[in-house]
């Protein structure tokens, strides 16, 4: 497996790409990785892949964790880019990376604030994918939720899912009554409202760094099929480009079994647009500070 990827690789950027004997390794999460890896320290992100075989017999999936230095990764990224590419710099797409994961912090506050049921944000990472693998990004599982649109700059689209029993536990933790015969219109109102705050939270803090008016259209309901969900998107986006850059975090809680997926999807060429315009000290250097939304303006912009 690895050869053939490598070789791929290798004919893609025509050179040779050497590699040494794969060794066995086996553990849990990051006891896996080897101590001599050049890590980049600063970000502390890894550049992942994801493929799935299918046999007649079955589909099997892995993922490829690829630890390149950054330098030459930034190297071959040059020397692949034509004219006509619209790339964003790797340094901008880490720190935007960034503002994702702290705005998935943000959400995970706004869950905590409405319901009571503390949470913790599990994991936070940024895809470039081909449009048609949004939905099976997101599994086949029937997901409750809410999609917005994004407005301003950049547009696109950010999903917020729960699988059926999460988004039931936190429609009751609402105060909307026991959700027993699938969800009623307080249960979707209860649903659409946490939504909203959620994405505000999320979305105005983008607004903070980036220095746009991003806004974001009501969040209607979703109850479907995650292909169902992203069908519509998947089609918008296909006019104007083949790839997609997915900032996804998951949710999860500490108590009550709850899980909650964002998925924000914004137009590549308008978040490369958004990025230009900001120097990467301005971007970096206090993301964190930036990121921050005041939570009392989000309840009181969003009552209604």
């Amino acid at each position: 497996m690895l050869s053939g990827f490598i070789d791929g690789w290798a004919d893609y950027l025509n050179q040779s790409i050497d590699q040494r004997p794969p060794t066995y390794l086996t553990g849990d999460g990051a006891d896996v990785i080897p101590d001599a890896l050049p890590l980049n320290e600063t970000s502390n992100q890894v550049l992942t892949i994801n493929s799935t075989f299918e046999t007649t017999n079955a589909v099997v999936e892995t993922t490829a964790y690829i630890f390149l230095q950054e330098a030459s990764f930034k190297r071959i990224l040059d020397n692949q880019l034509s004219s006509e590419s619209t790339p964003i710099p790797l340094d901008k797409l880490q720190a935007f990376s960034q503002m994702a994961a702290k705005g998935g912090d943000t959400a995970g506050d706004n869950i905590t604030t409405m319901t009571g049921i503390e949470t913790t944000v599990t994991i936070s990472r940024m895809s470039f994918l081909p449009i048609e693998q949004i939905g099976p990004r997101l599994g086949d599982e029937q997901h409750v939720g809410v999609v917005a649109e994004l407005t301003g700059l950049p547009t696109g689209y950010i999903l917020i899912l729960f699988d059926e029993a999460s988004g039931e536990t936190i429609a009751e933790a609402m105060g909307t009554g026991e959700v027993t015969d699938g969800f009623e219109e307080l249960h979707k109102s209860a649903i659409e409202e946490i939504g909203n705050i959620m994405i505000s939270g999320f979305v105005d803090g983008w607004a903070n760094v980036l220095s746009t008016s991003n806004q974001h259209t009501p969040p209607e309901f979703v109850h479907d099929f995650a292909s169902a969900i992203v069908d519509p998107i998947m089609l918008d986006f296909a006019t104007t480009q083949e790839y997609v850059f997915g900032f996804d975090t998951l949710i999860q809680t500490t108590s009550e079994p709850v899980q909650c997926q964002i998925l924000a999807l914004p137009r590549a060429e308008e978040l490369k647009q958004a990025l230009d315009e900001l120097s990467i000290s301005e971007l970096s250097a206090d993301v964190e500070a930036k990121m921050k939304a005041d939570p009392k303006s989000l309840f009181d912009n969003h009552a209604e």
